[in-house]
């Protein structure tokens, strides 16, 4: 049923493949290392779909898509963005995530000196900033004199599929690779590519995963629709509301 549901493959930006192929240490790892340019021995902890819940803020959450922590207690969301936003929205986005990271250590009991780096990576398969590099890292510095950090250990990672790496520092060959695969799904020219490339086609002839996958899909869908009532009701109680109140004070 699952495999008649789903007409064409699913890839590697298909939310849940790409949740299923990075929850995965030695796909996780190797990417990390990859971005970083640092060897990953060690994952401490990897989960996708990872809630976070934000008491402070109405009681709201936020998923995560990949969620690690490594060797040194440094902290790790990455996610996968398909639909094309603006740069600002973007740079705001990445906000939210952290500040989910930083409840996450909270909760915990963590001290202000004893926060570990918090690292958000975006892979977005379109086009960023200026076009002229694909990973763009970016820390906390003085505005007026930029030799002066501000380290409060929160870095962001925002990779380009698309953009090309014209003025940028030079990407690791494996790197560059995977984010062609990713960006277009027929060009496999590394181990490491190919070796994701058949763990996605694993999932796709795997009936228990593609039924687990459309469950989800439904059940997102759910929420949506559960959500756009709720706001829908929300909106139109407001609107008798105050529309009853101006026609009282007005008669």
């Amino acid at each position: 049923m699952a495999q008649e549901q789903f007409k064409e493959r699913l890839l590697i930006t298909t939310d849940c493949i790409f949740k299923l192929v990075f929850n995965q240490k030695r796909f996780a790892k190797k990417l990390f290392s990859l971005i970083f340019q640092r060897p990953f021995d060690k994952l401490t902890a990897l989960e996708s779909e990872k809630t976070i819940l934000d008491k402070m803020a109405e009681g709201k959450s936020v998923n995560l898509d990949i969620f690690a922590k490594d060797a040194f207690g440094n902290l790790y969301d990455l996610e996968m963005q398909n639909f094309c936003r603006s740069d600002e929205e973007l740079d705001l986005r990445t906000r939210t995530y952290e500040r989910m990271l930083d409840v996450h250590c909270m909760k915990r009991g963590v001290k202000n000196k004893k926060l570990p780096y918090t690292f958000v990576i975006f892979i977005c398969n379109y086009h960023l900033f200026d076009r002229k590099q694909k990973v763009y890292f970016f820390d906390t510095t003085c505005v007026n004199k930029r030799n002066i950090m501000l380290n409060n250990k929160r870095i962001e990672v925002l990779i380009s599929t698309k953009n090309r790496n014209i003025d940028g520092i030079p990407i690791d060959p494996e790197l560059d690779a995977l984010l062609e695969y990713i960006h277009d799904s027929t060009k496999i020219k590394t181990d490491f590519v190919k070796k994701i490339d058949e763990e996605v086609t694993k999932i796709n002839e795997d009936p228990v995963k593609l039924e687990a996958i459309m469950r989800y899909n439904l059940h997102i869908e759910d929420i949506k629709e559960d959500s756009f009532a709720k706001g829908e009701a929300s909106g139109f109680t407001k609107g008798e509301a105050s529309g009853f109140t101006k026609g009282e004070a007005s008669g």
